[in-house]
């Protein structure tokens, strides 16, 4: 049998590893522990300091299909703790840690760029051979077969990262502005009540503009 050589390997798992940084590259967006129904916008003021209490997402997590193989990933077991500040000045800053593995299910069989099929324990061990500690997202990952699906845990590395920028109000739309971002403004959904701040952290588009949040997280007045 002709050996498999590194480069090889890394070059089949290392775009799986992509999957993940491309979705959760913007956290806590499209990710979070749980899925905790739908809140309408309500607008108010979100001046202030918060504590981030949860973060909730659909539970149909997120997929990619191609012609190697069917990936699905999911955020239910990863948790988020941090802090926000919304100034008076219009700054803000958002600091939040993840805690957790996210899950990625891929369907099998999973083929090579050469055509050559996978199984699940060699997907294990290259996932184990990739350098996680140079991944700015992962510290370790491991995969196994459940059922007749492969499914792979990635634990993320629990550092705090955080976000500043402008933020304003339009309405029942939060509008955020991220320091060095050159693309324009972010704009989301959200609902201050009292003591309770709720976020979308779905970008407002034409298809949901309007409609009650399902993907949010939950805020504290501190």
């Amino acid at each position: 049998m002709k050996p498999i050589s590194r480069k090889r390997q890394l070059a089949f798992v290392v775009p799986l590893l992509t999957l993940f940084a491309c979705v959760e590259a913007d956290p806590p967006v499209d990710g979070g522990a749980a899925a905790c129904g739908e809140v309408a916008a309500c607008g108010g003021d979100p001046t202030g300091s918060w504590t981030i209490e949860s973060v909730c997402t659909e539970p149909s997590g997120f997929s990619v299909n191609n012609a190697r193989c069917d990936v699905s990933i999911s955020f239910d077991d990863v948790e988020y703790d941090g802090h926000a500040e919304f100034n008076v000045d219009a700054t803000y800053a958002l600091t939040y840690t993840p805690r957790g593995p996210m899950k990625m299910v891929i369907g099998m069989p999973c083929v090579d760029a050469d055509g050559v099929s996978k199984t699940c324990a060699e997907l294990d061990e290259e996932m184990r051979d990739v350098p996680l500690a140079e991944e700015p997202l992962f510290q370790s990952g491991r995969c196994g077969m459940i059922g007749e699906d492969c499914v792979c845990d990635l634990f993320v590395r629990e550092d705090p990262r955080t976000e500043t920028g402008v933020w304003g109000v339009l309405g029942t739309t939060l509008v955020t502005k991220e320091d060095g971002e050159e693309w324009g403004f972010k704009d989301r959904a959200f609902c201050v009540e009292g003591s309770s701040f709720t976020l979308g952290t779905e970008k407002l588009t034409e298809e949901n503009e309007g409609k009650p949040m399902k993907r949010f997280m939950r805020l504290t007045k501190r």
